[in-house]
């Protein structure tokens, strides 16, 4: 999951990315000193490295005041919440398994991370969905696709079917059925 996250990481002005579990638990963060590789400690604010699980609930936190506030009113929880705050500016985008949550610097502009964020929860989701697919044998998997009904038989287009012609009565001729016209 670092690796899905790196590429946010990198873009200029973002402080900290963070996926953080539904239940408040930080699960992968990422500063761009630690994907970088160095060895520098916490922020400029000589906040530890190791806050990761105070700024999970911080941001858990909020997000659950917004859904206390949003619920009587009866309106869907934002997928996208934004706080600008003078020391630098959180946003949070809500998925279905998790929350990304990516602190920026004071001068950055939340639009400009829409198309980042867009880019590594597609990945993300990518990488999840993979991972919980069960592998299929392919002696199992049948090419035919199923109808409407599994359990019923259905005809395909290629099988012949072997209904009966209809009868030539005196109404259904089949002779004078040609699209030839003799001229004399």
């Amino acid at each position: 999951m670092k690796r899905v996250l790196e590429p946010l990481a990198h873009v200029p002005g973002v402080r900290r990315a963070l996926l953080i579990s539904h239940d408040g638990m930080p699960i992968v963060s990422l500063t761009p000193e630690s994907s970088a590789g160095s060895n520098t400690q916490g922020t400029p604010w000589h906040d530890s490295a190791d806050d990761s699980e105070a700024f999970a609930g911080l941001a858990l936190g909020w997000l659950a005041e917004v859904q206390r506030v949003l619920d009587p009113m009866s309106w869907t929880v934002p997928v996208r919440l934004v706080l600008r705050a003078a020391r630098g500016t959180l946003v949070l985008v809500v998925c279905e398994r998790m929350v990304l949550s990516v602190e920026l610097d004071p001068g950055m502009a939340a639009e400009e991370l829409r198309l980042p964020t867009a880019a590594v929860l597609g990945r993300l989701e990518r990488t999840l969905r993979s991972k919980s697919q069960p592998k299929v044998p392919a002696a199992e998997s049948s090419e035919e696709i199923p109808g409407i009904f599994p359990g019923v038989a259905t005809i395909s287009i290629d099988q012949e079917t072997t209904a009966p012609a209809p009868s030539a009565g005196p109404n259904n001729s089949t002779e004078n059925n040609s699209t030839e016209s003799e001229v004399a």
